[in-house]
């Protein structure tokens, strides 16, 4: 028998590219772990543990968005505060440490919350439930509510999502599908001037001059130029209803069901809007509204099909690209959607974009996709009361100006909390008091060769083993093989690992049977650093299929 000795650092060091197999038990994924890129070199680490921070309500509810503010109080000596939703709650998080209860919502299960800052002399926290829109003053936390006009139809304008571009505010209607926007920094002033009409609407004078009457802002005059006309805009490019805005730099991304056009301003005050000439008609729109998360200026979105098919989208720029491998199309394409929901954000030269959703087996699921390596992999947590995996309970995270990352929590049957990624940390907290252990898994594509049957002698993992919080525990690893696929695993094999500052050592199993399509899965939940950076085999090929 010829013994050789195969590398498979590409199924144990990055490789999620390879997850092309449409079932995911076959496809190489990693569980709560990324890929670091240094220079030519790549392996894999953990993400970081979630330390308890800060308990918002003892209510148990789960986070649905959150938002960091640029300037806060001037009590406060204008630092910014974190907005939590928990429910359809906002709560504050002021620099001194004090949670208030500013408001209380109706979010709409399709839309979700969406906030934007306006700007200006006074800057205001707009803030919108998918159904009613806030205004939030950041220096004084004075909160007022924004009373929506009568739209084009005669109806009550229903904002689904704001945004805020060079200080006009931009608002998407539910009922007319069209985009309504103000004058820039409209809210700097409690009243704006309009013509003054007549019940006919002719424009009264006074002499050769027209009169000029101050009205509210906050009673949806907001949308109103000087001449008391509404300032709106549909789909230019075809008759599709705009569902989200979303504004990057100086480009206003506004997304339809079936397209997706971007607007700029083409005049200084803002006043008109032009569409560019890179637009997706027809082509490809928005699933839910709920699936658009901005991170380090790219936007993902979960694409309606069309022309260009189901799946998930990032845009950079104006240019778009579908991000999303089959094997996730799938299991995107057999859930409802009816819980799904993303959110961005960057930390540590990463840039994620993760989106959460149910499963055709009704089990809640995290993937997350990264920019920097251009690899998915997936987030999860244990689950207090059987100790199975399931979907992340960390949510909507915030970076902070003192450089925290924040989440806050999901589906953890606690009081709602938020909680901080905290680095050399390899636990969940669920309370301050509680917490589970932080698993982290490696799952490789399927290993074959030529079909043909092999004995696999051998097996030795290479890792920065070592780093460990504690010197009173061996922390251990353990590994599971597939021998069909990835659909059923045999007997956990369980190894210990290298205690503290012993990083030389690797690990390794012997005798592990003979296979044919084999996926390998490693796994550990000891409070460790783990970096994997290496993989072999040694395998005995037989030649010939049985």
């Amino acid at each position: 028998m010829n013994v050789v000795q195969t590398s498979v650092i590409d199924s144990f060091v990055g490789g999620h590219d390879k997850a092309i197999y449409p079932n995911i038990e076959g496809a190489a994924i990693s569980q709560n772990l990324i890929t670091e890129v240094n220079d030519k070199n790549k392996y894999i680490r953990s993400l970081y543990g979630k330390k308890f921070f800060k308990q918002m309500t003892t209510s148990k509810l789960s986070c649905n968005g959150s938002f960091y503010a640029s300037v806060g109080l001037t009590t406060e000596n204008r630092l910014p505060s974190s907005f939590w939703v928990f429910g359809s709650f906002v709560y504050e998080v002021r620099p001194s440490g004090n949670v208030v209860k500013i408001l209380t919502g109706h979010m709409d299960s399709e839309y979700g919350w969406s906030f934007v800052e306006s700007g200006g002399e006074r800057p205001f926290l707009l803030i919108c439930d998918g159904n009613t829109l806030y205004a939030y003053n950041l220096y004084d936390g004075e909160l007022k509510l924004i009373q929506m006009p009568l739209g084009i139809t005669g109806e009550t304008i229903i904002p689904g999502s704001v945004s805020c571009l060079g200080g006009s505010i931009i608002v998407s209607d539910k009922n007319t599908g069209y985009a309504y926007y103000s004058q820039p920094y409209i809210l700097s002033n409690d009243t704006m001037e309009i013509l003054r009409k007549d019940s006919d609407g002719n424009v009264v004078y006074d002499g050769n001059k027209p009169y000029y009457d101050d009205v509210s802002v906050w009673t949806g005059n907001i949308f109103y130029d000087m001449y008391g006309s509404l300032q709106y805009k549909n789909a230019e490019s075809s008759s599709d209803s705009i569902v989200c805005l979303k504004a990057v730099g100086d480009v206003l991304t506004v997304y339809g069901r079936s397209s997706i056009e971007f607007w700029t301003r083409s005049d200084a005050e803002g006043m008109t809007w032009i569409r560019t000439n890179y637009t997706s008609n027809n082509s490809l729109g928005l699933k839910n509204a709920r699936t658009v998360g901005v991170f380090n200026n790219i936007q993902g979105f979960l694409g309606s099909g069309n022309r260009n098919g189901f799946g998930v989208y990032i845009i950079q720029g104006t240019e778009i690209e579908k991000i999303s491998p089959v094997w996730l199309d799938e299991l995107l394409f057999k859930s409802t959607l009816v819980s799904v929901f993303s959110y961005g954000y960057s930390y540590s030269n990463h840039s994620f974009y993760c989106i959460h959703f149910k499963d055709d087996k009704d089990r809640l699921r995290c993937f997350a996709y990264d920019i920097l390596s251009g690899d998915w992999h997936e987030r999860v947590s244990l689950n207090t009361n059987d100790l199975k995996l399931e979907s992340t309970h960390y949510v909507y995270p915030v970076f902070t100006r003192e450089g925290q990352l924040l989440y806050g929590s999901f589906n953890t049957k606690k009081a709602s909390s938020i909680y901080e990624s905290r680095k050399d940390y390899w636990y969940e907290d669920l309370t301050e008091t509680q917490r589970v252990s932080f698993v982290r898994t490696r799952q490789t594509p399927i290993i074959i060769d030529s079909e043909r049957e092999f004995i696999l002698n051998a097996l030795s993992v290479e890792g920065n083993f070592g780093n460990c919080d504690r010197r009173d525990i061996t922390p251990e690893c353990m590994l599971e093989i597939s021998r069909d696929g990835g659909y059923t695993y045999g007997n956990s094999l369980v190894r210990a690992l290298p205690r503290t500052g012993d990083y030389k050592r690797r690990v390794q199993w012997n005798g592990l049977g003979m296979v044919r399509n084999c996926v390998i899965k490693f796994s550990t939940s000891s409070p460790i650093d783990l970096c994997l950076q290496n993989a072999s085999m040694a395998i005995v090929s037989l030649g010939y299929r049985f």
